[in-house]
């Protein structure tokens, strides 16, 4: 991700300061890894709690806390990056009307 990103930077031609075609890869490289992360993590927390149910409900809310604020900053960067990735889809299609 650092090489990638190095390389969306070092493109830069006067006022262009990215290359649009690295950075759609680097924005579906990041969202993807993002949303594979979340799930693991998700799942190994998810499999803990399972695994502490024997000892109580207060025993359990850590994981489910851990659980939630994963997926939610996940969630968020996740929308904000498949926006970004539709639009620097959709630029080379609006340069050609």
């Amino acid at each position: 991700m650092v090489a990638m990103s190095t390389v969306v930077l070092a493109g830069s031609n006067g006022a262009i300061f990215y290359n649009i075609n690295f950075q759609l890869v680097y924005l579906c490289l990041q969202v993807g890894l993002t949303i594979i992360y979340t799930l693991l993590v998700a799942g190994r927390l998810f499999s803990l709690r399972m695994q502490m149910r024997a000892l109580g409900r207060e025993h359990v809310r850590p994981y489910e806390t851990a659980v939630i604020v994963v997926v939610e900053s996940a969630a968020l960067y996740s929308v904000v990056g498949v926006n970004f990735i539709f639009s620097f889809a959709l630029c080379p299609l609006l340069q050609l009307l």
